[in-house]
């Protein structure tokens, strides 16, 4: 599609991304269909309209009416449209001219291109964000804001959602991938369960100064979403794509959904803040047993997550309804914890500003661990050890420190792996009141 040229699809493009695609160039104009799965209906959606909490009114959209590869270049605009009482139109990708104003949930900048596809098997929405790795800066784009008019609900006043004063979710079936570029995040969002952001070796995300990122997991994600009856779906995927001519072949569930995952290969900086979900007070021992409280930041290539700061927020909401009323829900969220291979955690509450996680593939299997040049230069206090017995399995290290935040990962990973790691499991270590560092073990369950 050449620079002047509309292509508008409200019915379905298919073939196979790997050969077949539609290429949009700079000026051209393409536009497909925004499908709101959750509307709650005009009561609903007006009591939520500018709330306190920043709960976006409309959780579940997606956007597949082009089903194989869709390449938009720089300077390209990616238009939906949705019916609510009228038609409306909405910009959803765009350019990025470095403006705080620049609409789309993607804004391009120069050198970079978008290939979105749907996986319409599996109901996978994927964008693949391109920079150009010959140039001689480093490309940008930006996960922007949406801005919606959907008109006179309740023949009141026209409910329009910037979602710049909201908590922008994304959505819990997209997949984002980023190479050779930065990937700005100007404006707080939350990425639902289900959802991906895969970060490569050559490409970096930055968390925005003042800016907030939140990141589910399944178990927090308790169904928020209702079409304004009295059932609440963690999920409402869609119902119809070409694959069978009538409705998507392997339609997902809430028992589908998964815990929200960043893969970490190259670079987060969070100059603003980043949150996982966690469990609360309310929770039992047995449940935390028995349950992962936690979405997934991990990495397979040695990624780093720089934490230039750390925030102070220690719950999210989100929307339950009964009929037309809405009450909100509690998530307790924290500090981002990163996942390690072995699925203990690192950082969360005890990151500090300016600690920087590298993850080292060979410590324990993968071990997000702040860099070893510092804390090589430690020198452990005073140590105790109480070992498991085969009549007491329990038992602790336990290590005295006046200053937990240049040991709290120390211990853990150079010092005990090395030496109990052939007999014993390891438990996630922490920092009690007194300042002990105490990491729990236990016997393997091999007969020792």
């Amino acid at each position: 599609m050449k620079s002047g040229s509309v292509l508008t699809v409200f019915g379905y493009i298919s073939g196979d991304p790997e050969n077949s695609s539609v290429v949009v160039e700079d000026g051209a104009t393409v536009y497909e269909v925004f499908q709101i799965t959750d509307f709650r209906g005009g009561t609903a959606t007006s009591g939520a309209y500018n709330n306190e909490d920043k709960i976006f009114p409309l959780g579940q959209y997606y956007v597949q009416n082009i089903e194989t590869k869709l390449i938009l270049k720089y300077g390209a605009v990616e238009k939906v449209s949705c019916v609510v009482l009228e038609l409306l139109n909405m910009t959803f990708i765009s350019k990025d001219t470095g403006s705080n104003d620049d609409q789309g949930f993607l804004c391009l900048g120069q050198g970079t291109q978008l290939e979105k596809s749907y996986d319409s098997e599996n109901d996978r929405l994927k964008f693949v964000i391109e920079g150009d790795k010959n140039a001689s800066n480093t490309s940008t784009a930006k996960l922007s804001y949406m801005y919606l008019n959907l008109g006179k609900i309740l023949l009141l006043f026209d409910v329009i959602i910037d979602s710049r004063n909201y908590i922008l979710p994304v959505n819990n079936n997209i997949d984002i991938s980023i190479n050779n570029l930065r990937l700005n995040c100007p404006n707080d969002m939350v990425f639902m369960a289900g959802s991906t952001l895969t970060i490569n070796e050559t490409a970096e995300v930055d968390i925005n100064s003042g800016k907030s990122v939140y990141i589910y997991d399944t178990e927090q994600n308790t169904g928020f979403y209702s079409t304004g009856g009295t059932t609440n779906y963690k999920i409402k995927p869609i119902n119809y794509t070409t694959v069978d001519g009538y409705a998507v072949k392997n339609k997902r569930k809430d028992t589908d959904v998964v815990d929200a995952q960043f893969l970490v290969n190259g670079k987060l900086i969070v100059n603003g803040a980043l949150y996982t979900t966690t469990y609360g007070s309310d929770i039992t021992d047995a449940d935390i047993q028995n349950k992962d409280y936690g979405a997934n930041i991990t990495s397979t290539e040695g990624g780093e997550v720089y934490f230039v700061s750390i925030g102070g927020v220690t719950q999210i909401k989100q929307y339950k309804q009964n009929d037309t009323q809405l009450s909100t829900v509690s998530i307790p969220v924290t500090n981002a914890r990163l996942r390690n291979a072995n699925g203990s955690w690192s950082a969360g509450g005890g990151a500090r500003p300016n600690d920087r996680y590298i993850y080292y593939k060979d410590l324990a299997g993968g071990t997000w661990s702040l860099p070893r040049a510092a804390v090589s230069q430690v020198t452990l206090p005073t140590l105790s050890v109480t070992l498991p017995t085969q009549d007491n399995p329990s038992g602790e290290i336990v290590c005295v420190v006046t200053k937990p935040e240049e040991v709290r990962d120390y211990v853990a990973e150079d010092f005990v792996i090395e030496i109990f790691n052939s007999l014993f499991e390891l438990g996630t270590h922490r920092i009690d009141d007194s300042g002990r560092l105490i990491v729990p073990i236990t016997y393997k369950k091999q007969g020792k």
